[in-house]
């Protein structure tokens, strides 16, 4: 459809029920993580009018009924991705392009969702999660109180169980970047493939490479040392939550690089002779059960395919153009 042209009233009621799910995303997470690809969606194949409705929508029902501030918190975790993903959809943009961009906006709306009410608190950035383990300790001491009435369980076990869940809010910094860096980064190239999927049926979009054939960028060395770099500056001059920043510079290096060990596994299983679809399904059932011991191990795949570049050299029967 062409933006600037009216839409059909289906597809503004569509764009206000989409509105609404951005709105039930503030009690269902989930939700949340999707809503960029959803209005992503909406403005690549409906138009800016529609995706305006859908976002108005959204964020008129989040300011009245959650109030300003939680409403700022909830929107800028979906809306800022949806319009990276939306406008490189329709612009035609390298997918790359488009995951980069809907993860970093990602990470910057869940870094405001969790950790913005501590630091205007006055607090630390991490008292989210500090209060999340400390509250788990709590309702495990009162849920284990009858057991302990009742003889089920020992007191030194019970207080062995609270105790470890207490230890866990000291490495809240850690959990909540390494939580933010895996969500935004797995989101990000999630939602990207969904709004493909969704708005592929509505316009011509640039092709993509199968599964087995994507790549990482040439920029992917250059951010792994800018990541690397920025964590060992924290180190050296001993800044607070150095540890945080080694961790999600660990992410950013080391995640991207199992997911070209699945790739490599998937190009595996294309190669004529090789068992096939019963072979996939086995593999990727092992790689599941034994995590995260399967991680280690496409991570190592994921480097030596990387260095010895076996994809590139290799052609499989069928195989188009790589396609970004």
């Amino acid at each position: 459809m062409n933006p600037t042209n009216k839409p059909p009233v289906k597809q503004v009621a569509f764009s206000i029920l989409i509105g609404l799910c951005g709105f039930a995303g503030a009690y269902m997470p989930l939700l949340l993580l999707l809503m960029p690809a959803l209005l992503a969606f909406v403005l690549a194949a409906w138009g800016g009018i529609c995706f305006a409705v859908g976002t108005g929508t959204a964020a008129i029902l989040t300011f009245v009924l959650l109030g300003a501030a939680d409403g700022v918190s909830v929107l800028v975790v979906f809306l800022p991705a949806a319009f990276i993903i939306g406008r490189c959809l329709s612009s035609r943009k390298p997918y790359r392009s488009a995951v980069i961009g809907s993860t970093l906006a990602l990470a910057a709306g869940y870094y405001c969702l969790i950790c913005l009410p501590g630091i205007l608190a006055g607090e630390s950035p991490f008292l989210v999660m500090e209060q999340f383990f400390l509250s788990m300790a709590d309702m495990l001491a009162a849920q284990a109180a009858p057991l302990l009435e009742s003889g089920l369980i020992l007191e030194e076990d019970v207080a062995l169980m609270v105790d470890m869940t207490r230890s866990l809010s000291l490495m809240a910094p850690e959990m909540t970047v390494g939580s933010i860096a895996i969500l935004s980064m797995g989101f990000g190239l999630l939602d990207v493939l969904i709004a493909r999927m969704l708005t592929k049926r509505s316009m011509d979009l640039r092709p993509m490479a199968p599964f087995h054939r994507w790549q990482l960028s040439r920029q992917y060395t250059v951010i792994s040392f800018l990541a690397l770099g920025t964590a060992l500056v924290t180190y050296l001059f001993k800044l607070s939550n150095a540890s945080a920043v080694f961790i999600a510079a660990e992410c950013v290096v080391l995640l991207p690089v199992v997911l070209m060990g699945l790739c490599f596994l998937e190009f595996l299983s294309k190669i004529p002779g090789s068992g096939g679809n019963v072979r996939r399904i086995l593999t990727y059932v092992c790689i599941v059960l034994l995590i995260p011991y399967s991680l280690a191990f496409l991570l190592v795949i994921g480097f030596i395919d990387r260095l010895a570049r076996i994809r590139r050299r290799v052609r499989l029967p069928g195989d188009g153009g790589d396609t970004k």
